[in-house]
């Protein structure tokens, strides 16, 4: 058992694992995930100091200390619950003879950079998972003083478990921060086992942290030599404790075997599918609507411009208004975002932050790897109706298949859990009118039609 373990031993078990065969040495690859302000970039930064421990002891890694989080990446510092990583990074870390390499990812709940911006970050962990071979754990970082009602962190582990495929959760860890024992905790396991298929927050395999270098390092910056001489027994007693529950975390790693990240690819591909799917149904309620509008004539035909939606190659700025069906920036010269505070820069805002193409305010708009055409058709009114029904029913039995896939691969419950949590929390936030925003206001229009439209 881990708990009869010194790290030591751990580590020489660890060493035997990186040389069977299969691993060749490859270092224990382990990605943080969670929600903004839950302590994954400060359980990074002890690690960190574990390496330094077994080399200079724990007085010298308190004299000289090293943070490992490049500082220059971070965003929104003096914001304590938004996420200070900005982009996905990796750090390798020796402990003994055994490397770790850690990747350190955005906060993927809604804090105060919106619900772009959280899209933004799942996909700049896609990306980055794109540059790497396999993953060895996944360790969910939790704030467990957290209360169960927290939107931030339902909506934090919808998008977590929408992401992560099903054989995942035999390599994940669930850590909880802030608390060095689960007797105080207030965050309830249940409300994170909900979002998965299978339970990953086991009462016998979480871990329980707080985090003695967030102690240290307010103590350096803030007290005087004498009150820092003072607490120093406090914050050693604290690195102990903590030290024994993170060996209880390596010694879990030989139990991993490795993820290849093309699952990942494969879920978000499926994911990306359903959104274009929901967004061609759209398409087809419009043309029906547009032709119901104009009615049956005395003629026998009618002309009829249809919108048509193609897959493109290049990500083009569209606009999600609805019944806005415009192309508004086709080949977009901004770099790929879903973070809608960019496309204020977008070349069709023409500096004024509403777009002149379509009209409507830059908070609407998003690239995509569609566009809309317009098929002009002359032909008789009912037979237009069928082919726009039939067309419908079509996408319809489409989308239905795409998410029972995705419901098999992920890890998520089903994919109907994951977009109603989503509306929920913006449906909480719209009650708040200091949280109502035009980009929110855009998102649950989005997300009660997506909603709407599955529901058909």
């Amino acid at each position: 058992m881990a708990a009869d373990l010194t790290m030591n031993q751990v580590i020489t078990e660890l060493k035997a694992a990186m040389g069977k065969e299969g691993r060749r040495g490859r270092p224990f690859h382990i990605m943080f995930i969670g929600a903004s302000g839950a302590g994954k970039t400060s359980f990074l930064n002890f690690i960190g100091q574990i390496g330094e421990i077994n080399s200079l002891g724990l007085d010298g890694m308190m004299a000289n200390l090293k943070l490992y989080n490049d500082a220059k990446l971070e965003r929104a510092p003096n914001d304590r619950m938004g996420s200070k990583t900005s982009t996905t990074m990796s750090y390798d870390m020796k402990i003994g003879d055994v490397t770790l390499k850690i990747t350190d990812t955005p906060g993927l709940g809604v804090d105060t950079a919106g619900f772009g911006k959280a899209k933004e970050n799942v996909q700049n962990i896609i990306e980055y998972l794109k540059t790497v071979d396999y993953l060895d754990c996944i360790c969910l970082v939790i704030n467990g003083r957290t209360p169960r009602s927290i939107p931030e962190v339902h909506f934090a582990l919808s998008e977590i478990s929408a992401i992560l495929p099903n054989v995942a959760a035999n390599n994940m860890i669930v850590c909880l921060t802030n608390c060095e024992k689960f007797s105080k905790c207030t965050l309830e396991l249940e409300a994170v086992n909900a979002f998965f298929k299978t339970a990953v927050a086991d009462r016998g395999k979480i871990l329980c942290f707080d985090n003695p270098l967030c102690i240290l390092v307010n103590a350096k910056r803030r007290l005087s030599p004498k009150d820092y001489a003072n607490e120093i027994e406090d914050i050693k007693h604290g690195f102990t404790v903590a030290s024994k529950e993170f060996t209880k975390f390596l010694y879990r790693l030989k139990e991993f075997n490795a993820i290849p990240t093309t699952i990942f690819m494969e879920i978000y591909a499926v994911k990306q599918a359903i959104e274009r799917e929901i967004i061609a149904i759209t398409v087809h309620q419009y043309n029906q609507d547009q032709l119901e509008k104009i009615g049956k004539t005395d003629h026998c035909k009618v002309k009829f411009s249809k919108v048509v939606l193609t897959e493109d190659q290049h990500y083009n700025t569209l606009c999600d208004h609805p019944g806005c069906y415009f192309n508004c920036h086709l080949q977009c010269g901004l770099p790929l975002s879903f973070d809608t505070a960019v496309f204020k820069n977008c070349a069709s805002m023409a500096g004024s932050g509403i777009c002149k193409e379509c009209k409507h305010s830059y908070v609407t708009h998003y690239h995509h790897f569609i566009r809309f055409d317009r098929q002009e058709v002359y032909a008789e009114y009912e037979n237009i109706l069928s082919q726009i029904k039939q067309e419908s029913s079509q996408a319809l039995k489409e989308l239905s298949a795409t998410i029972e896939k995705f419901n098999k691969i992920s890890s998520a419950k089903n994919f109907v859990q994951v977009l109603q949590t989503q509306v929920e929390v913006v449906k909480l936030y719209m009650n708040d009118p200091k949280r109502v925003t035009e980009e929110l206001k855009s998102a649950e229009n989005r997300l009660v039609l997506a909603m709407a439209t599955i529901r058909r």
